[in-house]
């Protein structure tokens, strides 16, 4: 079965700085990628850019940012190419009709 986090979560490309009050969580791919300004916690699947790193810790950070008690967890897209597509795939899957920004 796949698993889908109660946290809202929306998956997108689309760049905002989460609003006063809202604690958001940013799921991306590794550091440096995003700006992390207001966002309440950020996990990194791969210090490198690492897509196969990154398919293998998904799910524990998803896990890790649910379990903060956030209003909303955004998540950015992968390369289209390879794993990134899996990834994106199961990040679509289990955000489907939820938002969280603006």
């Amino acid at each position: 079965k796949h698993y889908s986090p109660q946290t809202p979560l929306e998956f997108s490309r689309k760049l905002f700085v989460p609003e006063t009050g809202r604690r958001i969580g940013l799921l991306a791919l590794q550091p440096g990628a995003e700006p992390e300004e207001g966002f309440s916690a950020t996990r990194y699947l791969s210090a490198e850019g690492s897509l196969r790193e990154a398919a293998g810790n998904l799910f524990q950070a998803l896990h890790e940012l649910e379990a903060l008690g956030l209003d909303g967890i955004l998540a950015r897209p992968f390369p289209e190419e390879g794993l990134g597509r899996a990834i994106n795939d199961r990040l679509e899957r289990a955000g489907h009709s939820k938002t969280v920004g603006p």
